[in-house]
């Protein structure tokens, strides 16, 4: 743990992150949120690795909306 980025850590599922996020639990960040989401139906890591040899990575560039630094406590 570096205590500026990682403050804590823990090996979850996915589906189990994103609900303790939602519960307010912890904080994730956007993009850990969309990354999770994007392999929450993968059951194991054959299954992902396959999927994501034959899908679309999607970069946020800086006029995009979705690029918010500023919510993940960056300066813009």
């Amino acid at each position: 743990m570096d205590n500026d980025e990682i403050l804590d850590h823990k090996w979850i599922s996915p589906r189990n992150a994103i609900a303790e996020a939602e519960a307010e639990e912890w904080v994730l960040p956007r993009p850990t949120m969309t990354t999770l989401s994007d392999i929450i139906e993968h059951r194991n890591l054959d299954d992902l690795v396959a999927a994501a040899t034959v899908s679309n990575i999607r970069v946020f560039p800086k006029d995009s909306q979705y690029y918010r630094p500023a919510e993940m406590g960056y300066p813009e």
